[in-house]
């Protein structure tokens, strides 16, 4: 997998650390050629943020060619010089374009601004949506409420919050809707605490944590 770097620029060099004398931080923008055979530029393609590479200066001094041969020294035979761990930060394209950011990944773990998962972030939002009957039904959503619901249809992580009495229920469940009158190809995962809280025929429901006692039904959700 290693490959030649073509072009390598450090941006940010952090001042020490209290009591150290080297760089808190370096960062740097590495460029590579993935005109490669296929299997090697999937594996470069593969990278995320926070995988680890290595940087290694190499100075050969045999012949190319020449086979190595363990019973001699490592260092002299492939003329090693330097070796640099390094933690991947982003990824672009030839044109400049993030390549798969694990942007839920980061929010999970505490990482970078939530409001990145907003689809007003997200670089693959959908221009043209069908909202189905929500101006329509018996329910008239409030402006809030829309654009939760709008927000709720597009890529990006939504919270509906309120108190009890708002609506949060109706805007669940108009969202489900959309998405699946948009995307009737793709399936949608729903996740709730209670089984209360739909009427779903069990064939569809799946128990999820410590035991079919705990809901007080004679219902089977073992298939």
């Amino acid at each position: 997998m290693a490959q030649t770097i073509t072009s390598f620029s450090i941006v940010e060099v952090a001042k020490p650390n209290i009591g150290e004398s080297w760089p808190a931080r370096v960062r740097a923008d590495v460029t590579i050629n993935l005109n490669v055979q296929d299997h090697i530029k999937h594996e470069w393609e593969g990278l995320r943020k926070h995988d680890v590479c290595f940087l290694i200066t190499v100075r050969p001094m045999l012949l190319y060619g020449t086979r190595f041969d363990r019973r001699q020294p490592f260092l002299d035979q492939t003329g090693l010089v330097y070796v640099r761990g390094c933690e991947v930060q982003g990824m672009l394209d030839e044109k400049g374009r993030v390549i798969e950011e694990d942007w839920l990944h980061d929010i999970i773990l505490g990482y970078g601004d939530p409001g990145s998962a907003h689809y007003s972030k997200m670089p693959n939002q959908i221009s043209t949506l069908d909202f189905n009957d929500t101006f329509l039904n018996t329910i008239q959503f409030t402006p809030t409420q829309i654009e939760a619901i709008r927000a709720g249809m597009q890529p990006g992580l939504t919270m509906v919050v309120g108190p009890p009495g708002t609506g949060k229920t109706d805007v669940a469940v108009q969202i489900i809707s959309n998405l699946y009158h948009n995307f009737p190809e793709q399936r949608t995962l729903i996740l709730f605490e209670k089984i209360m809280a739909l009427d779903i025929d069990e064939r569809h429901l799946l128990r999820l944590g410590h035991g079919e006692e705990e809901l007080e039904t004679e219902k089977d959700f073992s298939r």
